[in-house]
């Protein structure tokens, strides 16, 4: 399915706001959306439906107009097309990496390779997505990212329902069967997932604990109690990221590992048990199965494998 047919698009209304740190002159919009593409049809498409999505919407048609913006208000998110008429859109996210903190970004392209999707997934995509995107794909992408609750109540419709910390909750019976709430092993497995919605890999501990929202001592305590080295915990973590972003964007895990050491690199692919040092075609269920870094008989690990079954990811 492609865009539906756009009614007149909802002229974006500029908010005055409290200066960004470290950028002189840059103000904040709530909910505030910047749409880079070339094409006018595209940009009004966007417009008119994150607009009707409650969203505060902003277009050019260029790189160096997107920078402009860009510099002038902070925006919760981006969508960029990779083929701008002056430069590339992953050039313009570099661009703005080097100047003010890295903005979110979703990346489409009506010539997706998997070179693109991991050089914007290394630079922090939250999607990378094809042209003709949907808009049924894209409205809800952008409300989940900016992590607005009433939008996505208005768009979210069947979605699965989203805890306090926002880990999605877990409602079957199969699940709630085998989970004690509040266990040791859930609590571990929930951090796990958390991670794995990270869109960089999170290399350090602290890393983990700080995307995750809880302490560095209450992870490595967390992983402690199940009896898992807390590096050990760390390593699963990145490569099960890896495994399931690497099924969504058509990749191996391995270049989604954040590796320039060759030996490094090689050490923890063979842990994860992947046969002749790729993990291409792995899926999480199998990754569970081989990998050495926790023991298969580990509470965490099988609550870890039913959330998983339980959203569908196996």
């Amino acid at each position: 399915m492609g865009f539906p047919a756009p009614g007149r698009p909802h002229s974006a209304v500029i908010t005055a706001s409290q200066p960004r740190d470290g950028s002189a002159d840059c103000t904040a919009r709530r909910n505030a959306i910047l749409s880079v593409d070339d094409d006018p049809g595209t940009r009004e498409v966007v417009n008119w439906a994150l607009s009707l999505a409650g969203l505060d919407v902003e277009t050019a048609s260029s790189g160096g107009e997107a920078l402009s913006l860009a510099r002038l208000t902070r925006f919760d998110l981006m969508i960029v097309d990779q083929q701008l008429p002056d430069m590339r859109g992953t050039d313009l996210i570099r661009t703005l990496r080097n100047e003010m903190r890295p903005p979110r970004f979703v990346l489409v392209s009506g010539f997706l390779t998997t070179a693109i999707t991991v050089e914007a997934m290394k630079l922090g995509a939250v999607d990378v997505m094809e042209k003709p995107v949907d808009i049924d794909d894209l409205v809800p992408i952008v409300c989940d990212a900016i992590g607005d609750s009433p939008t996505r109540r208005h768009t979210g419709a069947g979605r699965r329902p989203v805890d306090s910390q926002g880990l999605h909750a877990i409602h079957t019976p199969a699940v709630r069967d085998n989970v004690r709430p509040g266990s040791a092993a859930e609590r571990w497995a929930m951090h796990v997932l958390r991670a794995c919605e990270s869109t960089r890999d999170l290399k350090t501990l602290e890393d983990w604990a700080s995307f995750a929202g809880v302490s560095y001592s209450s992870l490595r305590e967390s992983c402690h109690l199940l009896g898992i080295p807390p590096h050990d915990a760390r390593d699963l973590t990145r490569v099960l990221r890896a495994v399931l972003k690497s099924r969504r964007h058509h990749c191996s895990p391995e270049v989604l590992l954040d590796v320039s050491d060759g030996r490094t690199l090689e050490k923890l692919l063979r842990r994860a048990g992947f046969s002749g040092g790729s993990g291409a075609g792995v899926t999480p269920e199998h990754f569970l199965r081989d990998q050495r870094f926790v023991a298969t008989e580990n509470a965490g690990l099988r609550i870890l494998g039913l959330l998983l079954a339980r959203r569908g990811r196996f």
